[in-house]
């Protein structure tokens, strides 16, 4: 595969917005390629203009290229003309010499100025390139010179050479005038010597009316009157242009993954803005005038490692609804923070705000609450007021080495989502029977090893998880949960399954692998919307399930 290329220089205007090479880089990439497609008709190029393809040129990007350049390059592909790269440099050139000041203005627009690449005249271009003359022979280009016995006509990469004697007389005349006419007889070249005039970009694609959502950041900043939505997560962002505070409109912004260290103050003037998310950016902090984003419903800084302070203004935030500051190094927080009576999801997971601000006791509001993984909170979490969360549906208490669960929980009427994953409880209490609407339970990667008849009670639970720890009986109650989805059972040393499992009518995924399973009740078999069951590691798997009839559309992994 072949390759030319076609390098523009390009120099920032001082005092003005620069938009973006990417943008700039499309918008000559759009009017070059429609102006050869303009120019250039018949079926012999239709396959050099199917692989007309570019790409932005620097080291990393130009972002961070000291000196910006746009490099277009043209690639021959397999079945495609030998010649197609050559084409559309010479195309190109040629392109770009006739438009050039009417590209001039599009790249001013954008905050640039174009340099030629070379000082040719346009009337030069005409009849001094391409080196060798192009010729269309049976649909495909080629290259073609005079030598003492006839002529040589060949491709780029000579995987493609023909004998001047086999050709046909018409083609010979062709050939013969490609060679000996002093000027390039490429199509393109014959309309502009005729006076044709190429495509006038008149200042850009700015007519075009875009929609509300944007995924460059220039492409918003020139459209600020409509842009609403913006999602430019992973584009290598190192900085946001004091320019986006003329983003009004805009309601949801997506910049996850990129290398922003800083936010700059005239993003605090961003009215409209309701969902931010802002995680995997090296951020230390946010803007002390951050509470001024007063229609904020969603921030989302999570997995952000190196963020450590959020201001005292976030008390005014009394839109926000959800806050995610999971994976942070965030030790304290802002006395106002307490003034956030309207927030109802929290998430401080992996975070280092231990022990526990008093100030999360006046967010009487939450009805999520993730306080997972954040070492040595265990002994203050048995004393912690959770009464104070009376809508409480959903609260996360993962890998916190707790050894029993916190008597005020069983204090939370609405709960409907218990996470108590990884940690070093060796029996279920009996309470857990208050909890009228749990839905969702899990008790994996524990010590338990009996099972309370009272677990069965939660009848409305949908999922319930008590893989890994050192369970050996499963009662019959457990046919009681006749609302369960999903129930995970593997890595337990259970030995066989009650006949009552057959009644988990609602059962989609039963995960039994790791298990000490002899042989499985047959009321399995019975289980109308079973999907997934789960043997891996289970000795004899294959044969307990062949002695089952069970559904063939049952995902049987073993």
């Amino acid at each position: 595969m072949g390759a030319s290329g076609y390098t523009v220089g390009v120099v920032p205007n001082d005092g003005a917005v620069q938009l973006g090479l990417d943008e700039l880089y499309e918008e000559i990439w759009y009017w070059i390629e429609q102006n050869i497609r303009h120019m250039v008709k018949g079926k012999a190029y239709n396959q050099v203009l199917w692989y007309y393809l570019g790409e932005v040129a620097g080291d990393g990007g130009p972002w961070e290229h000291p000196e910006p350049s746009l490099a277009f390059m043209f690639s021959d592909a397999a079945g495609c003309c030998g010649m197609s790269s050559v084409a559309c440099q010479h195309w190109f050139r040629l392109s770009f010499a006739a438009m050039f000041d009417s590209l001039q203005l599009v790249a001013k627009k954008f905050g640039y100025t174009l340099e030629k690449v070379d000082d040719i005249p346009f009337e030069d271009l005409l009849s001094s390139c391409p080196e060798y003359p192009l010729v269309v022979v049976n649909k495909k280009l080629y290259y073609a010179a005079a030598q003492e016995d006839g002529y040589e006509i060949w491709t780029d990469d000579d995987s493609d050479v023909l004998s001047y004697a086999e050709l046909s007389s018409a083609q010979k005349r062709r050939v013969r005038k490609a060679v000996d006419t002093p000027e390039c007889p490429c199509p393109m070249c014959k309309k502009f010597r005729a006076g044709k005039s190429p495509l006038d970009p008149k200042g850009g694609r700015s007519l075009e009316t875009p929609g509300r959502e944007f995924t460059t950041l220039g492409k918003a900043l020139r459209f600020p009157q409509y842009a609403e939505e913006l999602y430019i997560y992973e584009q290598h962002l190192y900085e946001l242009p004091a320019e986006i505070g003329t983003l009004q409109k805009l309601r949801t912004l997506w910049m996850w993954d990129n290398a922003v260290s800083e936010l700059p103050d005239a993003f605090c003037g961003l009215s409209a803005l309701e969902e931010l998310h802002l995680g995997g950016n090296p951020l230390e902090e946010l803007p002390e005038d951050f509470g001024k984003l007063s229609s904020l419903r969603s921030l989302d800084i999570g997995h952000s490692y190196s963020f450590r302070r959020l201001p005292e203004s976030m008390g005014a935030l009394q839109a926000l609804r959800k806050l995610d500051l999971s994976s942070t190094k965030i030790s304290t927080l802002p006395e106002s923070f307490g003034a956030l009576t309207q927030l109802r999801e929290l998430n401080i997971q992996g975070t280092q705000l231990v022990p526990l601000p008093k100030v999360l006791q006046d967010l009487s509001g939450l009805v999520s609450l993730n306080l997972s993984s954040l070492k040595g909170i265990d002994e203050q979490l048995m004393e912690w007021p959770f009464a104070h969360y009376p809508l409480l549906e959903e609260l996360e208490l993962v890998s916190l080495s707790l050894k029993q669960i916190p008597a005020a929980l069983f204090r939370l009427p609405l709960l409907k989502t218990l996470g108590l994953h990884s940690n070093a409880l060796t029996s279920i209490p009996e309470e857990l029977s208050v909890f009228h609407q749990l839905k969702s339970l899990s008790f994996g990667s524990n010590q338990i090893k009996t099972l309370p008849t009272s677990l069965f009670q939660n009848t409305t639970l949908q999922s319930l998880n008590l893989s890994d720890n050192q369970i050996e009986y499963i009662p019959e109650e457990v046919g009681q949960l006749r609302q369960l989805d999903t129930l995970y059972l593997g890595e337990n040393p259970i030995k066989e399954l009650p006949d009552s499992i057959g009644e988990l009518e609602e059962l989609t995924w039963l995960d039994l692998s790791g298990t000490k399973l002899t042989k499985l009740p047959a009321s399995l078999a019975s289980l109308p919307k079973l999907e997934t069951l789960s043997l891996q590691r289970v000795k004899g798997a294959k044969e307990m399930v062949e002695g089952l009839k069970l559904r063939a559309a049952i995902n049987v992994y073993t």
